[in-house]
């Protein structure tokens, strides 16, 4: 994770597999938290400098541990997304400011074709 406001500024992974994939599961893992209070959006689309909510919704950033969409997806979050060919799944600040944000993410998904 980085500590970045811009949109898409935390991270941004393209699916560069050529093929239509599953996200299952996205984790986060806050090992430092911000240094005020911030809230971030994960999710999918089209642009690797947009922010997108789809995902996971307004997760708290302001103190350490593991979240994950399955079990704080927040109000526009998803269990199960499509991530297309060529598109990205990606982070933004949501919320607050992220200054001290210090972490690790997985995306899971899987290959249906």
């Amino acid at each position: 994770l980085t500590a970045s406001d811009a949109a898409a500024g935390i991270f941004s992974e393209e699916n560069t597999y050529g093929t239509d994939l599953l996200v299952l599961r996205i984790v986060i893992f806050v090992s430092t938290a911000s240094t005020g209070a911030c809230t971030i959006d994960v999710g999918e689309g089209s642009s690797a400098s947009s922010s997108y909510d789809n995902i996971i919704d307004g997760l708290d950033v302001s103190s350490t541990g593991a979240s994950d969409n399955l079990g704080d997806p927040g109000s526009n979050g998803h269990t199960v997304r499509a991530w297309r060919s060529g598109e990205y799944v990606n982070a933004s600040m949501a919320t607050g400011a992220t200054a001290g944000l210090v972490g690790t993410y997985a995306i899971h998904c899987i290959d249906i074709n």
